[in-house]
């Protein structure tokens, strides 16, 4: 089971990978949402709009491990 998930951006810019201030519940809740948000990248301050090519999740299962979904092939 899942106990945490979080959305992750890759910066256009400096490739650094930074927490969306947008979160989905979990990463199938994508498919739902229609986002058209820019983010500003924390490292070099780019902005970065949010697409499937440039996000990941991230998710937390009970036993401490964190299993990445990324790519736009995977949504």
């Amino acid at each position: 089971m899942v106990e945490t998930t979080k959305c992750e951006v890759k910066c256009g810019n400096c490739r650094k990978w930074f927490r969306s201030s947008v979160q989905f519940g979990t990463a199938e809740d994508y498919f739902t949402t229609h986002v058209n948000v820019d983010e500003i990248c924390p490292f070099c301050r780019h902005r970065t709009r949010l697409d499937k090519g440039n996000m990941r999740f991230a998710e937390r299962r009970e036993n401490g491990r964190v299993t990445y979904i990324e790519g736009k092939d995977v949504f």
